[in-house]
């Protein structure tokens, strides 16, 4: 989970402001994944935070909606890339891989700390 907030905190992903009153605060959880090898063995423990967006409103937090996907393009580079230095490959992850959408002016979306966290960087025992 640390590791999550860090990447994100390097991203400025967010910056921590007071709560504010009369506005939607989107709230948020923590989705955890157990990478495995190829044997089955266990490799990591990852731990991705997401905002629960069913929470948001419409015309408040949002105007519009928008899935971004993977081009064909950026694939068929790291292809041409792993053919021209002979690399094999099993499969994609990335680290921190993420399509940050720029808001726009009159958009701000609050959103809760993260679940055990009382703020971006201090974990509550």
């Amino acid at each position: 989970m640390e590791k999550e907030l860090t990447t994100l905190e390097c991203a400025g992903m967010w910056e921590s402001v007071p709560r504010p009153i009369d506005v939607n605060i989107v709230s948020s959880k923590w989705v955890f994944h157990i990478k495995k090898k190829a044997n089955g063995s266990i490799e990591k423990y990852k731990a991705q935070l997401v905002a629960r967006g069913f929470t948001q409103i419409y015309g408040v937090d949002y105007f519009s909606t928008y899935s971004p996907v993977t081009k064909l393009t950026s694939i068929r580079l790291i292809l041409a890339l792993a053919a021209h230095h002979d690399w094999d490959i099993e499969s994609f992850d990335f680290d921190g891989a993420y399509l940050n959408g720029e808001l726009q002016q009159n958009e701000t979306i609050y959103m809760e700390s993260p679940p055990g966290f009382t703020d971006n960087s201090k974990m509550v025992r």
